[in-house]
This record gives C-alpha cells, sequence and structure tokens, in this order.
C-alpha cells in the first residue's frame, strides 16, 4: 500500500502507512504472477509485474 501511495502522490496516506510496521518478508505486488522480480528494500515488496503509474487513473 505505501508503495502505491508514494506513486500516486497520496502524501496524506503514505504519511499515515509508513508509520507502521512492515510484516517479516517480501509480498509479491501481483501474487497470481511468478514469484520473481525486482526488490523495493523501501516497502519491502516484490514488483513481479510491469509497473505504469500513469495508466491506473485513467
Amino acid at each position: 500500500m505505501g508503495y502505491l501511495a508514494e506513486k500516486l502522490g497520496m502524501e496524506k496516506v503514505l504519511e499515515t502507512i509508513s508509520k507502521l510496521p512492515l510484516s517479516a518478508g517480501y509480498p509479491l505486488f501481483d501474487c497470481s504472477m511468478k514469484k520473481r522480480g525486482r526488490i523495493l528494500e523501501k516497502w519491502k515488496i516484490v514488483i513481479n509485474v510491469p509497473i505504469d503509474p500513469s495508466k491506473w487513473l485513467t
């Protein structure tokens, strides 16, 4: 959720959730896809699909 809030420029949401503890491990951005991809240490998530935030709100 933090990754999405950051990409969408949702500062209030980002401010709130960045204070929450992160769970152990690295969840997949899309759990229906393969278990490999780029790891984002900041958000402890595996980006395993192509990401294009410009298409999310269209």
